[in-house]
């Protein structure tokens, strides 16, 4: 299958999202892209779920801009009216699906939580420590709380939803509003009923980005 952007084309999303990388990497915080890459950001975004809501009154330029919360960079868009919002390339080649906006979601309602765990992890320790997988010093920066195997995320949320008899395609979530990249739960009740569960059950730890991110998936793929 091919996809095309304006007048390029690709063999693979892979290809796609390489390219999109490419572009934002060459721009600096702030730093408008220019025509060439401008067109091409454009085009792929006429190909975002929630376009006309991102385009709006039309887009004035298109600039790279850090997400001062996660600390990642994305792409802004500055409409004709003056108002700004974000979009991700990611979306507009691979649309999430319902089930995985929901589980973000869930993700989102707990984030207090994790976010205390390691803040009270780093006060105890005087602010670093090491990872029990890769032996690095960490910070709170540099680090991610990760949920300890066999308890995981997905499998506390399997297990809940199985508990409570959710069904994900029934959960409903919050409109998207500008600069908000998050999903979010819009049913307090159940956001405060899951809270409760996971504190209950989850266990936690703070350990380095590259182990959250590489080594502890790849355990559990080979468990």
């Amino acid at each position: 299958m091919t996809y095309r952007v304006g007048n390029e084309s690709f063999d693979t999303k892979k290809a796609l999202k390489e390219r999109a990388r490419t572009i934002m990497s060459n721009y600096a915080d702030g730093q408008k892209l220019d025509k060439p890459s401008f067109d091409f950001m454009l085009g792929l975004l006429q190909n975002h779920p929630n376009s006309e809501e991102k385009i709006g009154t039309g887009v004035d330029c298109i600039f790279v801009k850090r997400n001062l919360f996660y600390g990642t960079r994305g792409f802004y868009i500055r409409r004709n009216d003056g108002t700004e919002t974000d979009f991700s390339f990611r979306e507009c080649i691979s649309p999430s699906s319902h089930y995985q906006k929901v589980k973000r979601a869930f993700r989102v309602a707990v984030e207090p939580l994790t976010m205390k765990f390691k803040s009270e992890f780093f006060d105890a320790c005087g602010g670093r420590s090491f990872c029990e997988f890769t032996g690095e010093e960490i910070t709170f920066l540099g680090s991610h709380t990760d949920h300890v195997p066999p308890l995981t995320f997905d499998f506390l949320l399997e297990q809940f939803v199985k508990e409570q008899g959710i069904l994900i395609e029934k959960v409903r979530l919050k409109k998207a509003v500008d600069n908000s990249i998050r999903n979010e739960l819009e049913d307090e009740h159940l956001i405060r009923v899951w809270i409760n569960w996971h504190t209950t059950h989850a266990k936690l730890r703070v350990i380095s980005k590259k182990a959250n991110l590489e080594i502890v998936p790849f355990l559990l793929k080979d468990a």
